[in-house]
């Protein structure tokens, strides 16, 4: 009996070390299904970027890996990210940056960030690139420019909007989801575009929501929950799409007491 015990307990042991070791094996970029955008290496130091998706047009996630000349993973140092347009046009040239989260160590030794791409490539006459600054533990800055190619979103994600005295205003829709029928959690980031080169997070709007189908009688949906703000320019709700379709959300910001009225359309 004693035997049939101790059996038994081995064979658990070894269970338990087994399923351990796999655990900390897993791959997180195959865990998370996450997609290569683009990366550069910078003598002994390399930057992976990694998205949910391809790039389009709007707010997209990315995942940024740090690696030494071995492949592991370097998490002890600070990380700034900045998307840069150059614009070809037979007048010149221009570059401008866009609307980018804070970059912060996230799950599985990944910084996370994100960033609003306010237009799609376009060939020669138009090149997004994410400029990336590492700094090491031991204060040693890197530098890293990395292409990245924005495909044009079929429905519009991103906006400028402006207020009667002509302050600008960037502002972007996206479900945490693919849309389904049901409650949707919808987000929106907001930013002041101060210059060509400084957008702000913007905390002090409010923003209302009203779905509606217009090929359906123009019907709304029930139980929809307005936006509230949550941090670095984002703020956040629920959309109710009681079915699939063509739907246009109809929003109205409020900024310093004028309100400003735009849409963005989903069809699923």
């Amino acid at each position: 009996m004693k035997n049939i015990l101790f059996s038994g307990f081995a064979i658990c042991l070894i269970l338990l070390t087994s399923c351990g070791k796999d655990a900390i094996e897993i791959d997180p970029i195959a865990e998370l299904g996450l997609q290569k955008i683009g990366e550069q290496a910078q003598g002994d130091t390399r930057i992976m970027v990694w998205g949910d998706k391809s790039i389009e047009s709007g707010y997209e996630k990315l995942y940024i890996q740090v690696l030494d000349a071995a492949g592991n993973f370097l998490n002890d140092g600070t990380l700034e990210l900045r998307p840069m347009m150059e614009m070809n046009m037979d007048a010149g040239s221009m570059v401008h940056s866009a609307p980018a989260d804070p970059t912060r160590l996230g799950k599985h030794d990944l910084f996370e960030s994100g960033v609003v791409f306010t237009m799609p490539s376009s060939g020669e006459h138009g090149k997004w690139e994410l400029q990336v600054k590492y700094t090491s533990l031991n204060k040693e800055v890197t530098d890293f420019k990395i292409p990245v190619q924005v495909a044009a979103n079929k429905e519009a994600k991103v906006k400028t909007i402006r207020t009667k005295n002509n302050d600008r205003y960037v502002l972007s829709f996206h479900l945490s989801q693919a849309p389904k029928i049901g409650v949707n959690e919808a987000n929106f980031t907001l930013h002041k575009q101060e210059s060509m080169m400084s957008f702000p997070a913007f905390d002090a709007a409010a923003i209302t929501i009203d779905p509606r189908m217009p090929d359906m009688d123009n019907h709304g949906s029930p139980n929809n929950v307005q936006p509230t703000y949550q941090k670095d320019g984002h703020y956040s709700g629920k959309l109710n799409y009681t079915m699939s379709g063509f739907w246009r959300v109809n929003l109205k910001i409020t900024i310093a007491g004028e309100e400003i009225t735009e849409f963005f359309d989903q069809t699923f």
